[in-house]
């Protein structure tokens, strides 16, 4: 557990980030470049903190919409966010008990919300092949001021780009679905890690599908996999 924990760890370790690239090689891509690469230590929970302030939200968690998806077999599917994730071929879900540990315990939705709410970042799901890399991380992030408010996807992948990525608009070929996206290779102690990410918006909650791999392999197979829920 601890490994598949380290694993994800470094997901929220390092700002989410991503290669911006089209499944099955071909079809239209819209990038524009942020900021140059570089290395990075900012935290995708640094980035939540600073979209969410607990201070300025009055919302209660029991009137919150339900955030969290579930997963049934080889497939994660959240309503919400009308998003579903298929797992490739060799790929894992982590499960509950790893989950918990990512999460400070295994929380309910309400439970979630309020965590969301206070600033820190929930983890829904999360895959990885065998017990290392690449993985992928299912999360949620919570817009708790109003300049975070008034972002759309696009915003927020612009927002998580400044400083040393791109952002812009990834297409999968396959589906024809477009997601906002953001793309970035970082070094952390002395290895560099590539990662993407899709981002996709409902009411005052992003979800960021990010993957991560050592040497960028098997990121576009894993962002292929997460389409729009029919």
């Amino acid at each position: 557990m601890k490994t598949f924990g380290r694993a994800i760890a470094l997901t929220a370790a390092l700002t989410m980030a991503l290669v911006i690239s089209a499944c099955g090689g071909s079809g239209s891509q819209a990038a524009s470049s942020a900021a140059s690469s570089g290395s990075a230590s900012a935290s995708t929970s640094a980035a939540s903190s600073a979209v969410s302030d607990a201070s300025s939200t009055s919302a209660s968690s029991a009137s919150a919409p339900t955030v969290k998806g579930a997963i049934s077999g080889d497939t994660y599917a959240n309503d919400y966010f009308k998003v579903q994730f298929k797992l490739p071929e060799g790929f894992k879900f982590y499960t509950a008990d790893q989950l918990a540990e990512l999460n400070g315990g295994d929380l309910t939705n309400e439970q979630a919300v309020e965590r969301l709410q206070q600033g820190a970042e929930y983890f829904d799901a999360a895959a990885s092949f065998g017990d290392a890399y690449p993985t992928v991380s299912i999360s949620v992030v919570y817009a708790g001021t109003p300049e975070a408010k008034a972002l759309d996807a696009d915003g927020f992948a612009k927002y998580m780009a400044t400083g040393s990525g791109e952002a812009g608009t990834y297409k999968n070929n396959e589906s024809g679905d477009e997601f906002a996206a953001m793309k970035r290779s970082v070094l952390v102690n002395g290895q560099t890690f590539a990662q993407q990410a899709l981002i996709e918006k409902q009411g005052d909650y992003f979800l960021v599908a990010t993957a991560t791999s050592a040497d960028g392999a098997g990121l576009d197979e894993l962002l292929c996999n997460v389409t729009r829920a029919k």
